[in-house]
């Protein structure tokens, strides 16, 4: 992880995971958690490529730091793989026992 006077800055402008989540709560709430995916997709893909285009930008700006740009991205990544989960163990297929459930994810390229 990137610290000190190399961390991540102003992250909210990559992504804003709250806001995001606040989103997808309402999608589920007007379509239902199995109805929405479609909808949940699109609006993660469109945060996908804000968050890259925002990234872009800045390593334009700053062209000597790409490792800046790689952590950037790492963290657009997780942030969006956590909203995935928590819609995942949430809304669409939420366990009775957490205790219990094991969820695993596997890149594919």
């Amino acid at each position: 992880m990137i610290s000190g006077p190399d961390r991540i800055i102003k992250q909210r402008d990559i992504i804003d995971r709250t806001a995001l989540a606040d989103k997808i709560e309402s999608i589920v709430a007007e379509d239902g958690p199995q109805h929405c995916r479609p909808q949940i997709l699109e609006l993660l893909q469109g945060a996908l490529a804000d968050g890259r285009a925002e990234i872009k930008r800045r390593l334009g700006e700053n062209p000597s730091q790409g490792y800046r740009a790689s952590a950037e991205q790492a963290f657009l990544v997780d942030q969006i793989v956590r909203l995935i989960y928590d819609y995942v163990t949430v809304h669409a297929y939420p366990a009775a026992n957490r205790s219990s459930i094991t969820i695993g994810i596997t890149p594919t390229i």
